[in-house]
C-alpha cells in the first residue's frame, strides 16, 4: 500500500522548493527501471523482495516481457528523505551539513533505452528540471547516453549520476578492487567529457563529482547503492581528527592512506592503498565473498557494519541473501533519494534559466516573468508534449508541464505548433478547449485532483480533441508558444499498408489518427495507389506502432509492404539563368536561381537555431557571422519550408528584387508555394533539402484580382521545380552512426560486414579483449533480404552487436536523371511506388519561354 494518501501529495505539490521533476536516463539493460523499483518500495507501491523484478513502471505487457519501457511516464512519489546544503558558487561548490529528513515530491519521468524511442526522451527532457543518468560500470558510457546528455543541456537540465551493476564485477567477474575503481572512475570521467558543453552554454556547476555526492554507486537489482558521504560519516567517527568533509575527499582519486603508518599521501607508495578500495570497496568485497562461500564469519562482520537480521532472513542463502544483507546495509533507495532531493533542483529553481531556451516570446513580458518566478498566480502556461491512452477507445490523456499559473478544469487556449499570435493566418491552430480533468500519475494509478500548481507535471483530461501531438495551453491570449520538441531522430523508415477488407478502411482511417496522437513522432500519409504509408525511425518503431494500430487503435487486420526509406530531394549547383514561369492566366511571371544552401545552414535550421520565429536582426547576426551571408540576404528572408515540425525546413526562400510594385502582396502566395515543392519535390515527390531559392524578378498585373492565391501558388511550385531540375538535382539518404560492440578476434569480420554495406569506419577502440567500431552506415543497407545486420553475423559468426542511431544526410552523387545510374532506380522506384508516371519528371512543364 502506498505509504501517502493522493490529497497529502496533492497538498505537496504546492510546496514547490521541494518538488523534483527527473528524467531517467540510460542506455537499454542498464537499470533505470530497477532503480525506480528500489524508489516504488519505499513509498510502498512494491514489497521490498520484488525490487529487480517486478519493474513496476513499466505499463504495457510487451514492456514486462522484454523488461524494456518504449514510452516515458510520470510517477508521482511523495517521499521522505534527508537532504544536504551546498556550499559556495557554481563550479566551486561542497557538501555542507546534512539535514534531517524532510518530504519531497519526486516526479520520476522513465524514458526509454532504445535509440528508436529517443522522442519520448526529448518529451520527458523538456518536462524535467534534472536527470538521474544510469550507466552501468561494465558497459561504460555509451553513444546513446552520449545523445541523451547533450539533449539534456540543450533543455537545461542538471545531472546526477548512478553508476550500476557493481554486483557484476564483484561476483561474476571478481574484479579486484583497484581495477574496480578504475572502471567507476573510467565512468565518471566519460560522462563529465559528455557534459563538456554545459560551461559553454554557460551553466556552471553541471560537472559531476562524487565527492560533492551527485555521484551514488551500487546495484539497482541488489537493491543497494551508497554515495561517499555515508562512509565518510562512518569513518570521520572513527579517525581522531578527521571531518567528514575532509573524509569525503579521500575517498576518491588519487588518495593513498598506509595502514601501518596511518598516514594519506596523494601518490602511490609501497605499503599504500587507495582510499577508495581500502575503505569502501574492500568491505563490501569481503561481506559478498563470505557469504557466497557460506563462511559464518559474515555475520560477524554484518553485525560490526550495523546490519540486524529477522530469523527468516538468516535462512536465505547465496545471492538471495546478498541482496538482503547488502539492501539492510546500504538502501539503494536512500542512496538515490538523498541525491535527488540535495542535487537536483527544484523548479523555481531550473525556470530562472530554461524559460529562455524553450518560451518563443519575449523575456521581459509579463508571461515570461512569470515562468521564470514559477508563479502559481500567474496566468497558465503549460506545455503538452505527448499523449497517453485513458482506456476509451480513441481518447487521450495530455501530458505535459506547468510552467506558469494553475491548471483546473477550466476553458484555455490550445495552440498548436505553427501558432504565432503575431500573424492572423496563423488562428485557426488555436482553439479554446475545456480541461475536463486534471490527472496525477501516483505510483501506476490515475488519480484526479482539483488542480495542477506551476512547476509540477500533470496530465490533462479533454484537451485531446483540440490537438495533434503537442500543444501550449494558455489562459492568456497574448502569450507565445513554447518551442517545438527537437528530435535527433527523424522518421526515414517506411511502410505501406492497406486493410485486408476493404470494408474496414474508414477503420484503418480513424485507427492511423489515433496513432498519430499516441506516438510523438510516427508520420501517416495516404499515396494516390490507395496505400497508406506509415513512417518510423526505425524497424523496432516500425514494429511497436503497427503492433499498437492493430491492437489498439484501428481493430482490423492490414496487410503490410517491403520497409522502405525516404530520401531527401537536393541541389549540387546554381541553375546559370533564372527559371521562369508564367501564372495560369500568364499574366504574371516569376523568376527563380536554386542553389546549394550548405549542411551547416541545414542542420542550424533543422536544430532550431536559425528560424522564422527569431528576431530578423539576431538571426541576421548568427547568418552573417557563423555562415557567411549578405547583410541584405538577411534581412529579405521570406520563409523556411516545409513547415512540418518533424520534417524541418532546410530550404530558405530570399526575395532579390528591387522595385517591385505589389511584392508583398504575393509574399503569402508564393511563401505557400515553397511550402508544397519543398514537402513533394519534382524528382520522387520526396522532402526537399538544402536549397536556397532567390527571387530575383517578378511581372505582376496591375489588377489585385488577377494575381491571387490561386494564381501565384502554383505558379511558385513550378518555378521552384524548374530552378531544381536546372540546377543539377541529387538525393540525399539517410545515415546512420552505428556503433558494433564484439570480441577483439572478429574486428576483421565487422570491418568486412562495414565495407561490404557501403559504410565507412570512423574509429575503433579496443580495452580488455573487447572492441567498439563506430562508423557511418547508409540506413537503405540495413533493410532488404541481405540486411547488414545479418552480413554482420554471417562474418563475425553471430559475436558482434550493432546499435543504430540517425546521424546525418548524405549526398547520393549520381545524376538521377541520367540512365541507367543508381540515383534514377532509386527514383524510378520511389515514383512507382507512389503511383507516378515511371519516368523522369518533364522540365517543360515547370519552365516557360518568354
Amino acid at each position: 500500500m502506498p505509504k501517502y494518501h493522493q490529497d497529502d501529495c496533492h497538498r505537496q505539490m504546492s510546496q514547490i522548493d521541494t518538488v523534483r521533476n527527473v528524467a531517467m536516463l540510460g542506455s537499454m539493460g542498464h537499470g533505470k527501471s530497477c532503480i525506480m523499483d528500489n524508489l516504488g518500495a519505499m513509498t510502498g507501491y512494491l514489497a521490498e523482495a520484488k525490487i529487480g523484478d517486478q519493474l513496476f513502471s513499466l505499463y504495457r505487457a510487451d514492456e514486462k516481457e522484454k523488461k524494456s519501457n518504449y514510452k516515458t511516464n510520470p510517477c508521482h512519489m511523495m517521499i521522505e528523505t534527508k537532504s544536504s546544503e551546498i556550499k559556495g558558487e557554481p563550479g566551486k561548490q561542497e557538501l555542507g551539513e546534512q539535514k534531517e529528513k524532510s518530504k519531497f515530491m519526486f516526479c520520476m519521468l522513465d524514458t526509454p533505452g532504445h535509440i528508436d524511442y529517443s522522442p519520448e526522451v526529448a518529451a520527458a527532457l523538456r518536462m524535467a528540471d534534472s536527470t538521474l543518468c544510469t550507466v552501468s560500470v561494465t558497459d561504460g558510457v555509451g553513444v546513446m547516453m552520449e545523445y541523451m546528455v547533450l539533449d539534456s543541456l540543450k533543455e537545461r537540465c542538471k545531472p546526477t549520476l548512478f553508476v550500476n551493476k557493481l554486483d557484476i564485477s564483484i561476483m561474476v567477474l571478481q574484479q579486484d578492487p583497484e581495477d574496480l575503481y578504475r572502471d567507476l572512475a573510467k565512468v565518471v570521467e566519460s560522462m563529465n567529457v559528455a557534459l563538456v558543453d554545459a560551461e559553454k552554454m554557460g551553466m556552471k556547476g553541471f560537472g559531476l563529482d562524487p565527492t560533492l555526492g551527485n555521484v551514488v554507486f551500487g546495484s539497482a537489482y541488489y537493491g543497494w547503492a551508497f554515495s561517499l558521504r555515508q562512509f565518510a560519516a562512518m569513518y570521520a567517527k572513527k579517525m581522531p581528527g578527521m571531518t567528514e568533509e575532509k573524509m569525503m575527499k579521500r575517498l576518491w582519486g588519487d588518495q593513498f592512506y598506509n595502514p601501518a603508518k596511518k598516514t594519506w599521501t596523494t601518490v602511490e607508495v609501497d605499503g599504500s592503498v587507495r582510499g577508495f578500495c581500502k575503505f569502501i570497496l574492500d568491505p563490501i568485497m569481503q561481506l559478498h565473498k563470505l557469504i557466497m562461500a557460506e563462511d559464518p564469519k559474515w555475520e560477524d562482520l554484518a553485525t560490526k557494519l550495523g546490519v540486524s537480521l529477522k530469523a527468516d532472513d538468516k535462512k536465505l542463502k547465496g545471492k538471495q541473501l546478498v541482496k538482503r544483507v547488502m539492501n539492510l546495509w546500504m538502501p539503494a533507495a536512500d542512496a538515490v533519494a538523498e541525491m535527488i532531493a540535495t542535487h537536483c533542483p527544484s523548479p523555481n529553481t531550473c525556470q530562472k534559466y530554461k524559460i529562455e531556451h524553450i518560451y518563443k516570446g519575449e523575456m521581459d513580458s509579463d508571461i515570461a516573468k512569470s515562468m521564470v518566478a514559477c508563479d502559481p498566480a500567474g496566468p497558465l502556461m503549460m506545455h503538452l508534449v505527448k499523449m497517453n491512452p485513458t482506456g476509451s477507445a480513441g481518447r487521450f490523456y495530455a501530458v505535459g508541464r506547468v510552467f506558469s499559473g494553475t491548471a483546473a478544469t477550466d476553458k484555455y487556449h490550445v495552440r498548436a505548433p505553427d501558432f504565432d499570435p503575431e500573424d492572423p493566418e496563423t488562428t485557426a491552430f488555436s482553439q479554446e478547449g475545456r480541461c475536463q480533468n486534471v490527472m496525477l500519475n501516483l505510483g501506476k494509478d490515475m488519480v484526479p485532483i482539483s488542480n495542477c500548481p506551476a512547476g509540477n507535471i500533470v496530465s490533462l483530461g479533454g484537451i485531446d480533441q483540440f490537438m495533434m501531438k503537442s500543444a501550449t495551453v494558455t489562459s492568456d491570449k497574448k502569450a507565445y508558444n513554447f518551442k517545438s520538441l527537437s528530435f535527433n531522430v527523424s522518421c526515414v523508415y517506411r511502410i505501406a499498408i492497406r486493410p485486408a477488407d476493404n470494408k474496414q478502411l474508414p477503420k484503418l482511417v480513424e485507427g492511423l489518427k489515433r496513432l498519430q496522437k499516441a506516438d510523438i513522432i510516427v508520420q501517416c500519409v495516404s499515396e494516390p495507389t490507395g496505400d497508406h504509408i506509415v513512417s518510423g525511425c526505425g524497424e523496432e518503431h516500425l514494429k511497436l506502432v503497427l503492433k499498437d494500430l492493430k491492437e489498439d487503435h484501428a481493430g482490423v487486420d492490414f496487410t503490410r509492404g517491403v520497409p522502405t526509406v525516404s530520401y531527401k530531394e537536393t541541389v549540387t549547383s546554381e541553375c546559370a539563368k533564372p527559371a521562369l514561369s508564367k501564372s495560369p492566366n500568364k499574366h504574371n511571371r516569376l523568376y527563380v536561381i536554386a542553389c546549394p544552401l550548405g549542411d551547416e545552414v541545414s542542420d542550424a535550421i533543422e536544430s532550431y537555431q536559425i528560424n522564422m520565429q527569431q528576431d530578423v536582426k539576431k538571426r541576421a547576426r548568427i547568418l552573417i557571422d557563423e555562415y557567411g551571408w549578405e547583410k541584405t540576404d538577411c534581412l529579405k528572408i521570406w520563409g523556411f519550408g516545409p513547415n512540418d515540425i518533424d520534417v524541418g525546413g532546410a530550404n530558405v526562400l530570399v526575395d532579390q528584387t528591387k522595385g517591385i510594385q505589389y511584392l508583398n502582396e504575393i509574399k503569402e502566395s508564393v511563401n505557400s508555394g515553397l511550402q508544397w515543392a519543398a514537402r513533394q519535390g519534382p524528382l520522387a515527390e520526396e522532402n526537399m533539402r538544402g536549397v536556397r531559392f532567390n527571387l530575383m524578378d517578378v511581372k505582376l498585373h496591375a489588377d489585385s484580382i488577377h494575381r491571387g492565391m490561386g494564381q501565384l501558388q502554383p505558379t511558385a511550385r513550378r518555378v521552384f521545380f524548374g530552378a531544381v531540375l536546372t540546377s543539377d538535382a541529387r538525393f540525399m539518404e539517410p545515415i546512420f552512426k552505428c556503433v558494433v560492440n564484439c570480441p577483439e578476434d572478429v574486428l576483421p569480420g565487422v570491418q568486412q560486414a562495414i565495407m561490404a554495406k557501403r559504410g565507412e569506419t570512423q574509429h575503433s577502440d579496443t580495452n580488455n579483449g573487447k572492441s567498439s567500431v563506430v562508423a557511418f552506415l547508409p540506413i537503405a543497407e540495413t533493410l532488404g533480404d541481405e540486411p547488414f545486420s545479418k552480413v554482420l553475423q554471417t562474418k563475425t559468426s553471430g559475436k558482434a552487436l550493432a546499435t543504430y542511431q540517425f546521424d546525418h544526410w548524405q549526398l547520393i552523387q549520381t545524376d538521377p536523371l541520367e540512365k541507367g545510374s543508381k540515383a534514377e532506380q532509386i527514383m524510378l522506384d520511389i515514383r512507382d511506388r507512389k503511383g507516378l508516371k515511371v519516368e523522369h519528371p518533364d522540365i517543360s512543364e515547370y519552365i516557360d519561354r518568354l
